[in-house]
């Protein structure tokens, strides 16, 4: 009687489930109507709508097939996004040039033919936004499909098919590098292949952050890893590191201590950090120290096995690196190419109380409070006082470190077009430039921090220099108030957030936020700091600083 109510069961249950060939044609169906809903063609571009339900359409399957369909949908939003931010940055140098000599005037007088011009080319860029916007909305949603396959076999493609394009961009093999699936312990074997063929440092950046993933499990990569950190590449040296530190390969801590010393600033500091968070060490950057206590205390609880009680307790490094920059509105000036993003909106000509003290010597911290020696805060503008600061926090940098600024409203320009040497000539220039800036109309932070991220050499995440040395480590970015279109309305600061994800996908450029006055959206500036390994500095419109 059992045997026979576990057949009927078993027949009742079979016949529920969909015979396999009719779930592959189910599937191939699928596929082959995303294509047709999610393609442009020359007499067609599909709405950020349609390409949303299209993506739908895939879900619930995993094969191979899903796979290269949700590639080569990704690969094809991110030439459209290239594309069409080439093109609003032409359209935003044409805007500039035609406010050159206005660009500081509270309200835009321009002859008939120039207001015409340029309120078309701003409706045009204002339409290029928002595709743009609503293209990385769908480039999300097609990264968490990616991300939620789980079937060995479109894995396995990924990793031998993704990893190794030279055609596909950093984004989209950072995107299979976080999927937990392409980098678990039953695919160690496809891992160790692709690192093998890796050739291109992209690759490899890829990867080794998908093998930081794998923890303890990862350990069988640590000396193909190590290797890496002689990789004529900086980047893939530090991701080694990096990477070594998070599968805790305990081999590789002396030669990681010897990178630590070859490294400068905020590259620097990231190594020193993995390696606090391996062995539970706050030493930072300080190699003296690194190397006592691994001849002291390192080597024995290696050999006994205890440093696998201890480390993986995440905290950011709080020594500085052997170049101290000083502080700017609070925040250490330690990277090596800094880019001061300052806003000049109309808002920046509300009062505030502030006044100045000297900062404390190198290794100091800066004050809570901009007091002079009557304990009392002078009134002045916040741009004001901004400009001020800027002036003296640049005084402090040391000459091997380079700098640039760009100050925003409706629209940002640039002082220089080239990082410049922190040099006293260049210094006195820049100091002398920012004491004529006044502000003006809106608070663009988008296309700000846009043109910051293009300080970077090479033209983004599809450039093959993007993983080397990029020319930019350090962003200041100072508003006070919520980002805006260049009409002035509200801008949605996650869209600002989700753009700068693309721009910094890496994280290799730390981005410190500073807020002044009692109005701004400071859960904004916070999170974009937060997102991007940097601090935020929030001073009240009575000079108090925020804690």
């Amino acid at each position: 009687m059992k045997t026979t109510l576990s057949l009927t069961l078993l027949a009742t249950l079979l016949s529920a489930a969909p015979a396999p060939s009719q779930s592959k044609a189910e599937e191939a169906k699928a596929v082959r109507e995303f294509y047709k809903k999610f393609r442009a063609t020359r007499r067609r571009t599909p709405s950020i709508g349609e390409r949303l339900a299209a993506l739908k359409l895939l879900a619930g399957h995993d094969s191979v097939a899903i796979a290269q369909a949700l590639v080569k949908a990704f690969d094809t939003l991110d030439k459209e996004i290239e594309a069409i931010e080439d093109e609003r940055a032409e359209i935003s140098a044409e805007l500039r040039d035609l406010v050159k000599g206005k660009e500081t005037d509270t309200k835009l007088v321009l002859e008939k033919s120039k207001f015409e011009r340029y309120n078309r080319l701003s409706a045009l860029s204002k339409a290029a936004r928002a595709r743009v916007d609503g293209l990385r909305q769908v480039q999300a949603e097609v990264g968490n499909g990616i991300l939620e396959l789980k079937q060995y076999k479109s894995l396995s493609w990924l990793m031998k098919n993704v990893l190794s394009d030279k055609r596909l961009s950093l984004l989209l093999k950072l995107t299979v590098a976080s999927s937990a699936g392409a980098f678990d312990v039953a695919m160690l074997g496809d891992i160790q292949a692709a690192l093998k063929r890796a050739r291109r440092s992209t690759d490899l950046v890829a990867l080794l952050q998908g093998i930081g993933k794998l923890g303890k499990d990862g350990r069988g990569l640590g000396p193909a890893v190590q290797k890496l950190l002689s990789h004529k590449d900086m980047v893939v040296r530090e991701r080694a590191a990096i990477a070594l530190a998070a599968i805790r390969y305990y081999e590789a801590i002396p030669a990681i201590i010897d990178l630590i010393e070859k490294t400068r600033g905020e590259q620097q500091k990231r190594i020193a950090a993995g390696l606090e968070n391996m062995t539970a060490q706050q030493l930072g950057t300080s190699v003296a120290s690194w190397r006592g206590w691994y001849e002291k205390e390192g080597k024995a609880l290696i050999a006994k096995g205890e440093l696998d009680k201890v480390g993986g307790k995440m905290f950011r490094s709080r020594a500085k690196p052997r170049s101290e920059g000083r502080y700017y509105m609070g925040i250490p000036q330690d990277g090596q190419a800094i880019v001061y993003v300052i806003d000049s909106s109309g808002s920046m000509k509300q009062p505030v109380k502030w006044s100045f003290r000297p900062e404390p010597g190198a290794g100091g911290t800066s004050s809570g409070r901009r007091v002079g020696a009557d304990g009392e805060g002078h009134s002045m503008t916040r741009l004001e006082a901004c400009k001020m600061e800027l002036i003296k926090a640049l005084e402090r940098l040391d000459r091997s470190k380079t700098f640039d600024i760009i100050w925003y409203s409706d629209l940002p320009y640039r002082w220089r077009d080239t990082m410049q040497r922190a040099i006293p000539a260049r210094i006195q220039e820049a100091q002398a430039w920012i004491r004529k800036l006044q502000p003006n109309r809106s608070t663009n932070i988008h296309d700000a921090m846009k043109m910051a991220f293009e300080f970077a050499k090479g033209r983004g995440i599809r450039d093959k220099s993007y993983s080397k040395d990029i020319g930019l480590d350090t962003i200041f970015l100072l508003s006070d108030g919520s980002p805006t279109t260049p009409d002035g309305k509200p801008d949605d600061p996650e869209k600002v957030i989700q753009a700068v994800r693309r721009w910094n996908p890496l994280k290799r450029v730390t981005v410190n936020t500073i807020g002044i006055g009692n109005a701004l959206n400071a859960p904004f500036l916070s999170r974009l700091a937060s997102e991007n390994n940097g601090q935020f500095s929030h001073y009240t419109d009575s000079g108090k600083r925020k804690r």
